[in-house]
């Protein structure tokens, strides 16, 4: 998954999620979406929008937007490979 904080909400490839998963129709919008969990995290649910055509060149499953990263403080450790995500604590 790409992180974007320059996308409004995320998005996973059709072709990335096997045939068990459930997909979330919205009557008010034209799009179909998942459910998607990142463990250990307390804002664990992203509705992503799933696409069903994304340009060849597009590896990756799909990508992360501000609906997840504006609820979540992301730090990136290039040096070990790691990812940490903490959930942002509202005052």
């Amino acid at each position: 998954m790409i992180l974007d904080s320059g996308a409004s909400m995320s998005v996973i490839k059709e072709q990335s999620l096997t045939f068990k998963t459930i997909k979330i129709n919205d009557d008010e919008s034209d799009y179909k979406f998942v459910s998607l969990k990142v463990n250990n995290v307390a804002n664990d649910n992203i509705k992503a929008v799933i696409l069903d055509s994304l340009p060849a060149e597009f590896q990756s499953d799909g990508l992360i937007g501000f609906d997840f990263l504006s609820k979540n403080i992301v730090k990136i450790d290039f040096k070990n490979k790691r990812l940490w995500i903490q959930t942002v604590v509202e005052k």
